[in-house]
């Protein structure tokens, strides 16, 4: 649609929303990985030696272990949900100006509503909501594209007269 309409915002925009949210996923799997690979140091596991693990949890002993074990594990995941967070906003805002541009074009303002409700679902998924609130907005976004008009070609031809030929 960005090369039908001209504008090249369209596509660039929504091609960085996508690179930002793999981006994001990638660093809040890198968070969350090292987390468990702290955890499981902490309690005296490695992931090199998975096939004793069936003999050494049974074994271990679980009243020792502090709360500053779980304190730090906890910790990770929070900035794993942090660094999630942060980059579901900015992917939220590019698809959003992405949207708008494209519903300046078409004439379609469901696109425009579809790019709000992708943004305050984004920032609302701290409680959850913001998640049927994206889904609902998906929902709006393929009755957006289905309700595209195409435009209608100017016949600019010209009658061709045989002193031109």
């Amino acid at each position: 649609l960005a090369d039908y309409y001209s504008e090249a915002g369209i596509f660039n925009n929504a091609l960085y929303a996508v690179i930002t949210a793999i981006a994001g996923g990638i660093a809040t799997v890198a968070v969350v990985f090292i987390a468990l690979v702290d955890f499981l140091a902490e309690l005296g596991l490695s992931i090199g030696n998975v096939a004793e693990w069936s003999t050494e949890l049974p074994a271990m002993d679980w009243t020792t272990i502090g709360f500053n074990v779980i304190g730090d594990f906890v910790a990770y995941i929070l900035l794993a949900l942090v660094v999630l967070f942060v980059f579901v906003i900015i992917t939220a805002i590019l698809l959003r100006k992405s949207l708008g541009l494209l519903s300046a074009k078409t004439g379609v303002g469901l696109f425009g509503t579809t790019g709000l409700l992708i943004l305050i679902g984004a920032v609302l998924t701290i409680i959850a909501v913001g998640l049927i609130l994206i889904w609902v907005a998906m929902l709006i976004l393929a009755i957006a594209f289905f309700s595209i008009k195409p435009q209608q070609a100017q016949a600019t031809a010209q009658a061709v007269t045989p002193s031109q030929v």
